[in-house]
Order: structure tokens, then sequence, then C-alpha cells
């Protein structure tokens, strides 16, 4: 994004400033989230040529990000069946909405039988049609199968499709699968991390005016209550020596004032095509803190938060924290080669295996 290139134009010109040898490449990545860009990408080699790779994602908090992120599968399921008159001539019917509730019922029922990380979302894309009776002769679902590791999420994917099976034959309608797209789990690599997060101890926190601080605190007021305590809890943790009165100050300024500490962890909640690129070339990211405090990802106070002078701050520190990392491993030969052997030992020999299928196109 946008950082990125101003991170990319920064160090190309120190670099001739400097006289630094080296090639810095700027990859423009479409449908980051559920289309997966990146992962088409590195499905189709794009990065495979790299040494490493930097990227970042807007966050209500300021850190390298340690944590490994879930691998996600995702698939339309159309069932087809036969219209009728649901009074006068139900029999002759066959229903492609009873199809996709039972396949629902048998997922429900299949969570209790995977594993404890994985998550499985859905979402009706065709329900039929508004008249009730009617036998609805079409219906469309779209699942996302998550888990830790695309292996986890490969087999979980396999269940849900029998289950699909299942209600078309129980229905006599046919089904039709149509996978979507999907990304491998993010490992972060932590040489690479811990170079970007000592950038961050270097140029950030943001610098706010009074005014841009009250338009983030009245931003960050609008989420739950359940959200707030989750600030204070996330500063208790992350700063363990600080006063109770240093605690609700930092949960309650609207934006992060400072970073958190770096943690690396297998704990994690959401997915990122960024997985498939740390599974080709080593790899690190940050979260640049310049959304508002406790407000969720897609949210309507981050297209708000999206044309504030805080988030082109925001986006000028990613600058930063970028250019001085790729400077770090220009200048440094050996940060690089301490992130491939930190790569080698989580990885070994084995060669990355795209989740996406080769026939399947972006859409």
């Amino acid at each position: 994004g946008t950082a990125a290139l101003a991170g990319a134009v920064a160090i190309k010109t120190l670099m001739e400033e400097e006289h630094l040898s080296g090639t810095i490449k700027l990859f423009g990545c479409p449908a980051e989230e559920s289309g997966y860009g990146k992962a088409f990408m590195a499905r189709d080699g794009i990065f495979s040529d790299l040494d490493i790779a930097l990227a970042n994602h807007p966050m209500d908090s300021m850190s390298g990000w340690g944590s490994s992120s879930l691998a996600v599968l995702q698939c339309y399921y159309q069932f087809t069946g036969i219209p009728a008159h649901a009074a006068a001539a139900p029999e002759m019917g066959r229903s492609a909405l009873d199809a996709a509730e039972l396949m629902n019922i048998g997922v429900q029922f299949l969570r209790e039988h995977i594993i404890d990380s994985a998550r499985i979302h859905y979402a009706f894309i065709d329900a039929g049609g508004e008249s009730a009776n009617v036998v609805q002769p079409s219906a469309k679902l779209y699942y996302f199968i998550r888990a830790p590791h695309v292996d986890q999420a490969k087999a979980i994917f396999a269940r849900v499709n029998k289950i699909a099976e299942g209600a078309a034959l129980m229905t006599e309608t046919k089904l039709t699968k149509e996978f979507d797209a999907g990304c491998s789990d993010f490992i972060a690599n932590k040489p690479l991390t811990r170079a970007i997060d000592r950038n961050l101890d270097i140029v950030g926190p943001l610098k706010l005016t009074k005014e841009e601080l009250a338009f983030e605190k009245k931003l960050s007021e609008t989420v739950s209550d359940a959200s707030k305590q989750n600030l204070y809890h996330r500063a208790k943790h992350s700063f363990p020596d600080w006063t109770e009165e240093q605690i609700k100050a930092e949960a309650d300024s609207g934006i992060a004032l400072h970073k958190l500490p770096l943690e690396f962890s297998d704990e994690t909640a959401g997915s990122t095509d960024v997985g498939d690129v740390s599974q080709v070339v080593p790899t690190a990211q940050f979260t640049n803190g310049f959304e508002p405090q406790g407000t969720s990802p897609h949210s309507w106070q981050w297209v708000s938060n999206g044309i504030s002078s805080v988030a082109h701050k925001g986006l000028l520190l990613g600058g930063k924290v970028f250019a001085l990392t790729a400077y770090d491993a220009l200048a440094n030969p050996q940060l690089v080669e301490d992130a491939k052997e930190d790569f080698a030992a989580h990885f070994g020999n084995k060669l990355f295996e795209s989740p996406i299928p080769a026939e399947v196109k972006p859409r």
C-alpha cells in the first residue's frame, strides 16, 4: 500500500546516496482481504526470487507482528433443485433451500469434532426467492474454513464437502462446488521481525495534535464496553510495571500512545495472504497503529479514520519503518543470512504448496 510505496522511495534515495547495492521490489497486491491477491501471486512464483519480504497492516496497536495467522479456504456451494407449488404439488419439487439448510445443520454438528482453534463461517448468497409458497429451485452458500495450518484446513474442508454432498443426496438436488480462494498461515521470521520492531521504537509512536487525539478518542468511544475492557487488559498485560493510572490512561487514550512489546506466539484469530509469502521467503510485518483503539478491522470507524490526517501520518511512519528495515538488510548482510537460517529451521526441505488449485483464477 501507500506506506510500502513511501518506504520504497525512501530506501531508493538512501541507496543512491550511500552507494548501497541491492534490488528493492515494490509489489502492488490487489484484493488483500478475502480475495487473497498475494496468495495467487505466491502460487504463481511472483515472490520466489526474493531474499526477504516486508509488509504492514493498519491496526489499533503498534508492534512487530510476532503471531501466526489462520489458514483459510473459501468455497461456494450451489444447490439446484426442481421448482413446484409448495401447496398444490410439493411432491414434485426438490428444494435447494432444504439442501442448503441441511448442509448448515451438518456443519453445525461437525463443529463438535474439529480442533478448538479452527473456525467455520458461512453466509447465504442465494436463499431461493421471496415466495414462501414455492419449492425453492436454487440456493447458494459461501463457506470459510479456517485452521492454524493449511493441512488442518484441508482436512476440515474435505469433511464439509462430504456434508454438502450428503445434503444434495438427501434432497435429490444437484450440488456444484466452486472453490473461491484461500491463503496459508503466516510464519513470522524472527530476525526480521525483531529488526522491524527495533525500527518501530526509533520512529514511533505517532506525534499527534490535540485535535487529532480528540478525533481518535471520539471514534474509540463508539466501541462496546467489552472492547474497552479488552483495551484495559491489553495495556495491563503489555506493561506489567505500569501503575493503575498509567494503564487506564493508555486504555482510554483513543489511539495507541506506546508500542506494544514484541511477542512471538501461535495464538491468532484472523487470516492474511502475507501467510503465503511467508512460506516462500523469509517475511516480517508490523501493525501500524494509527487506527482508533478498540475498533475492528473493516469497520466504519476505520473508514472514517482513513481520510484523516492521523492516517496520513501513520502511512508516513510506516514508510520510515519499511525504509529503515530495508536499510538494515542492505547494510548488514548478516541479517539476511540470519533470516534465511530461521526460515530453513522452520520449513526444512518442505516445498511451498499453495492452498489454491492451479486451475482457480482470481475473481
